[in-house]
């Protein structure tokens, strides 16, 4: 676990401003997370699992770009001083968003319920027309069914 302190080398390689705070984000499994707070607005970096390699990163990133190009209401990676998407900081991969206040949905709440139902079905077909170049097979899947189907390139997240 890093200190949000240390994070300074990572949020120096992005057009953040002026950083007045970073404190970590509870929640979020393997990664780690971090609340960034600049003069202009708030910041959301996420340090992925030392298991998380560039190809993988490249996979979610391409999904991401896919889905904010169709409208769906997710935010982009914000780009490097360099131009790319994600910086290599001691054996991880770290990354920048946005950072969107938000509560969770209120189960008792036909409304939310509801909005969260269209929300999700208009990803799943969003998705469904989605034509990677690559795919990156989900956790649990054993490197030993990677493999080539129809041109697609499958990569594992296993070192």
């Amino acid at each position: 676990m890093c200190s949000a302190g240390e994070v300074g080398d990572v949020l120096a390689q992005y057009d953040l401003g002026q950083v007045t705070s970073v404190g970590p984000q509870a929640g979020g499994g393997i990664d780690e997370s971090f609340v960034v707070t600049a003069a202009s607005r708030r910041y959301f970096l996420k340090r992925r699992s030392p298991t998380y390699t560039p190809d993988m990163v490249g996979c979610d990133h391409a999904l991401i770009q896919f889905l904010v190009s169709h409208g769906f209401p997710t935010l982009p990676v914000l780009p490097t001083r360099q131009g790319t998407t994600w910086v290599a900081w001691e054996g991880r991969i770290c990354e920048v968003y946005a950072y969107v206040e938000g509560r969770g949905y209120t189960l008792s709440d036909l409304r939310q319920l509801a909005s969260l139902g269209r929300t999700v079905a208009r990803y799943h077909h969003l998705v469904s027309q989605y034509r990677p170049a690559r795919l990156k097979l989900p956790p649990w899947q054993d490197i030993s069914l990677a493999g080539s189907a129809e041109g697609v390139t499958y990569s594992s997240n296993l070192p």
